[in-house]
Order: structure tokens, then sequence, then C-alpha cells
């Protein structure tokens, strides 16, 4: 049901928050600092596509479009 989607995703977007707090931009994007840019430039639009705002469907509630905004304002920066 659509109430347990939600709090699924939502459960999921804040343990992925979580896990982002106090890594660095090497390790948001899950690479090394001695990749190349090419594996950086890759890895990011890899996240972007799964965690980009608006790629959120227009039902989502407020708690997710939030989270979503944190984490990709996260590995953004």
């Amino acid at each position: 049901n659509k109430i347990q989607e939600t709090t699924g995703q939502q459960d999921r977007l804040e343990r992925i928050k979580k896990d982002l707090e106090g890594k660095n931009h090497f390790e948001v994007l899950g690479i090394g600092k001695a990749s190349k840019a090419s594996d950086a430039k890759r890895s990011y639009f890899e996240f972007a596509k799964a965690f980009h705002p608006d790629k959120l469907p227009p039902n989502a509630t407020p708690e997710v479009r939030q989270l979503t905004t944190e984490i990709f304002n996260k590995m953004s920066a």
C-alpha cells in the first residue's frame, strides 16, 4: 500500500542521509582521492539520476522531498 511504500522510502532516505554525514566529497561519491576526473563525473551523474529532487513523483511527501533535497545538496557540494 502507498503508506507503507512512502514510509519505506522515507526510512531509506534517512539511512542514506545519516550514512553521508561526515563524509568528504570523495567518500560521498564512492571514489578514492586518486580517482580520475572521469570517474568522479560518472559517479556524480549516477548519483544525480538517483537522487535529483525533480525525479520525485508529484505525490511525494514533503518529508521525502526534503530528505532527497538534502542528500542531493550534500552530493552536489
